[in-house]
Order: C-alpha cells, then sequence, then structure tokens
C-alpha cells in the first residue's frame, strides 16, 4: 500500500520599492537682453476710451475679483443700465 499526501502552495507576490540610484537635477538660470529687427507686415490697433471716476474702480475690481484680463467687459455691453 502506497500512502501519498496531497499539498496546496499558494505563491505569495508582493513588490516593494527600493532605492537603486539617485540623479540630481538643477536649473541653471541667467538673462539675456536681445535686440529683434524686423519688418512689419501688418498692425491692427483697437482704441477704447478708459472709464473714470467711480465706474473706472467697479471695473478694476471687478477684472480683480473675476481675473478678467480682456478687458472687454463693460455695463453697457451685459445690460442696459437702470
Amino acid at each position: 500500500m502506497v500512502e501519498v499526501h496531497e499539498t496546496e502552495e499558494v505563491p505569495v507576490v508582493a513588490k516593494t520599492a527600493r532605492l537603486v540610484e539617485e540623479v540630481a537635477i538643477r536649473k541653471e538660470e541667467s538673462e539675456r537682453t536681445e535686440t529683434v529687427r524686423d519688418t512689419v507686415r501688418r498692425e491692427d490697433v483697437e482704441a477704447t476710451e478708459r472709464p473714470t471716476g467711480p465706474l473706472a474702480t467697479v471695473l478694476s475690481a471687478f477684472k480683480s475679483a473675476t481675473g478678467d484680463r480682456t478687458g472687454k467687459w463693460a455695463p453697457s455691453q451685459d445690460r442696459k443700465a437702470t
């Protein structure tokens, strides 16, 4: 008579991070002034009147609060004055 014992193997899989090498990164900053000369083929200029007085203060506060950098907002464009 032959006896056989049944066994079961369960693989254990785990990953661990280990430091292999270190890399140092640095950036050298520099400033330079460069003069560029060229012919302008076309120049578009759009001029509008800038508000003064209390309206200028309100517009400035609005632009600061909303992050508006376009400068194209004006009360007359969004709604009629009451």
